[in-house]
Parts: structure tokens; sequence; C-alpha cells
């Protein structure tokens, strides 16, 4: 890898590559890029994930008329094993959020919650950063929560945009968030890390509720994903000895919380203890895949629905086009019979004298010829609308050799086209086209 990079940075002048002497893991390396970056804002990249293509122009311009200090985007969340990529824009938590700038702390309550702790939707104004000694914490898996949050808490605007910039890859199998039950622990030192940088900026009790929420909402999640019951009881003994204590989780009204059905498992984990949350983790679980797979039925009813629908609609349309194909083929037959013929041969020499009269009509005084409306200007040829020696500005070249409902059509449509400096030449394969 290493000498992929350096190649890489030597092949693009925009690359530049830090080789740190030892791998400290996923935040010492971005604390390690952000002390080297000289922007005007900052984005960050998993390895495993992907920009999209195109995004970084539009969302460059955006990024230069905001007076924001971080950015939330949309994104697309991109299921691995399905290939299926879904838009995401922002929790649906709390109050709409209003258009435009805005001050964060009208929001306390729900936006950690609704702007998520991942660093994957969001853009970051490095002055604003430092300024406020924001830092990646180095813990395993999650390090990007401190970061994220505590920029949102200590910014004086925030904005959203719907400019999709970001393929979040999951159910990747080798992405860090698989590895919880290699680090069981990771999700309480995050929210202690967090705790403590609210608390030295005097922050924390504006902040607790949202913090809360925020916690209420992950807790469930970070213990379901964990791989082993050990690692998913040592995570809920953690919290149940001290974490839930330290991070005053009792002051959590029920009326302020946003997530009811997940904070039964917090309060359950709170009072009773780690046997009793992880049951009613269980109970919630299943709760879950319930309505789900009562969700899924119901798609798939619609869907057969639908297609029935479909199917009933095509037979419809192949039944019109068999009609529109016969109603072609019968007047084909009315031009071919001897009858029109006939007819067409009668009058033929009236038709001539009509046309000759009308192309020598006087045009009205302040109109060109070609402007003359009516019968004669549909009924002249070609040659005669050009017979002043003028060459069009387009010939349009028609080979015949389709059947004579198709070579209508197509004829039809160019002389509906209001362009005048236009020639069509028709070449026919034969009498018959003819």
């Amino acid at each position: 890898t290493p000498v992929v990079l350096d190649w890489l940075a030597a092949y693009d002048e925009r690359v530049r590559v830090i080789h740190r002497e030892e791998n400290g893991g996923e935040g010492p390396c971005r604390a390690t890029g952000m002390q080297a970056v000289r922007g005007e804002w900052m984005l960050a990249l998993d390895a495993d994930d992907l920009i999209v293509q195109g995004s970084l122009s539009e969302l460059a311009s955006f990024l230069e008329t905001t007076k924001a200090d971080v950015v939330l985007s949309s994104h697309y969340r991109y299921d691995v094993p399905s290939k299926v990529a879904r838009k995401v824009t922002l929790t649906k938590v709390g109050e709409t959020l209003e258009s435009g700038p805005f001050d964060p702390n009208k929001y306390r309550d729900t936006l950690f919650s609704r702007a998520g702790s991942g660093i994957a939707n969001k853009v970051f104004r490095i002055a604003h950063i430092r300024e406020h000694k924001v830092t990646f914490q180095d813990v395993e898996r999650i390090g990007d929560v401190h970061f994220t949050l505590a920029a949102l808490a200590t910014a004086r605007l925030v904005e959203f945009v719907d400019i999709p910039h970001y393929y979040y890859r999951v159910r990747l199998s080798t992405s860090l968030t698989h590895k919880g039950v290699k680090y069981p622990l990771s999700f309480a030192q995050a929210c202690y890390g967090l705790q403590d940088y609210l608390t030295q900026a005097g922050l924390w009790e504006t902040w607790r509720t949202g913090f809360l929420n925020w916690v209420v909402a992950l807790l469930p999640y970070n213990l379901s994903m964990m791989e082993s019951y050990e690692a998913c009881r040592m995570l809920a003994s953690e919290l149940y000895e001290r974490g839930f204590e330290r991070m005053e989780f009792g002051k959590l009204e029920p009326d302020e919380c946003v997530h009811p059905r997940r904070l039964s498992v917090c309060r359950s984990l709170y009072e009773d203890g780690p046997d009793e949350g992880l049951y009613t983790l269980m109970r919630l679980n299943r709760t879950d895949f319930e309505d789900k797979e009562m969700a899924y039925w119901k798609v798939r009813r619609d869907l057969t629905k639908a297609r029935g629908d479909m199917k009933s609609r095509n037979a419809r349309i192949r039944e019109l086009e068999s009609q529109v194909s016969q109603k072609d083929d019968e007047l084909h037959d009315v031009w071919q019979s001897a009858s029109m013929r006939i007819g067409r041969a009668i009058t033929s020499a009236p038709r001539t004298l009509r046309d000759k009269l009308l192309a020598k009509r006087t045009p009205s005084a302040g109109a060109s010829e070609s402007e003359v409306p009516g019968p004669a200007q549909d009924a002249m040829p070609m040659a005669s609308r050009q017979g002043d020696g003028h060459a069009p500005l387009v010939s349009m070249i028609v080979p015949l050799t389709v059947g004579v409902a198709d070579a209508r059509r197509c004829i039809a449509s160019l002389l509906a086209q209001d362009f005048k400096d236009l020639e069509v030449v028709v070449s026919c394969a034969d009498e018959t086209a003819a």
C-alpha cells in the first residue's frame, strides 16, 4: 500500500501521502491528516467508501457562499450484498429543520440523533475545528463520533444541503463496523470522551438531553451488532455499573426522549441490570422483526397487484397496436385499389390547374411568399418554393423502402417542422413505394 500511495502522489499533484511510523488505528490516522490539511473545508472518506462522481464541484460552489461552520449533506447508503443504493437525507426526528443556516442550539435536543454521529455526510470548516480544538478520539471503530458531535455542538451556524456526495457502503465484511466483538467497549469510551469535551467547553448542561437522546438511539444498535454474548454483556455491564451514572442518564425525562421504544431497553438496563436489559433488547428486536416482516409481505402483496395491473395494461396496449396495424393495412389497400387509382387519374388535370392558380396568387402587403397562408403553400412542390435558385440550408434525404404507413408518418413528421429553409429529397426504391 505505501508504494501504491507514493506512486499516486507522483502521478497527481493533488495527492499528499503521510507515512506514520506505527499503525495507531483509525482515530490517530485521521488526527494526523487533520493536522496536515491546508484547505478551507474538510471532508473525510473512509477507505472502503466512495465519492459520488461529479459531486465535489457542485458541493464546492455551495461552500463558497455558505456562512455555516458545519454543513450536513445527503448521501447514498449502498448495500454491498444487494448492490442497492438508497438516498439518505436527515433522520426524521423532532421538528423540521429550517432552510438556510441555523443556530444548532435551537435543535439541541434532537440534532445529534438527526444528523448522526458518522462523518460521512458532513463538511467542516477547518478554521472552526482548530478554533475549538476538536480532535479525533483514539477509539477503535468509532473514532469519528467525538469529532463530529463536538463540531456540531460548538458550531455557530449549521446548514443542510441536498447534494449527495458520498457512497456509504454497508454490510461490508471488511468494515470496522462489523468488528464490535473485538472492541466491545468502544461505544462507552466514545460517550465518555464526548461528555468530557462538552463539560470542559461549558456545554454539558446545554447539550445533555441531546447527548442522551443520541445514546438511547445508538445503544441498542451497538449491543445488537456484537457477535458474541460475552461482548454484548461486557458493554451492558460497563454502562450499568458506571456508564449511566456518569452520563446522568436518570435526568432524561420520558417526554424529552425522541426514541421511546429504544428508551425501554436503556431504562431496563439502567434500572434492572444487564440480564433484564438484554432480554428487553431481544423482545424489541423480535417486535422490530415482526413489524419488518409484516411490512415485507405488504410490499410483496402490492408488488403482485402492480404486476397484475401491468400485465393487463400490456395486454391492452398489444390489442390497440394490433388494431392500429389493421387500420394501416386497410388504408393501404384503399390507396392501392383500382377505384382510387382511377379517381386520381380523372382528377389529375383539375388538381394540376388548381395548384398553378394557387401558386400565382399575389402575396399580401408586407408578407413574403413563404409566409402566405392557405392551401397554396402546402400544395406547392418543394422545387417551386425554391424557384429563385436559393439553395436550402438543410437537405434531408429520405430513402423510401418501408411500408406506406411508416413512410407517411416519416414524411409528415418532416413537413410538420416549423423550418422553411429545408429541402426534402425522397428517393423511392420501386414503383410500389412511389
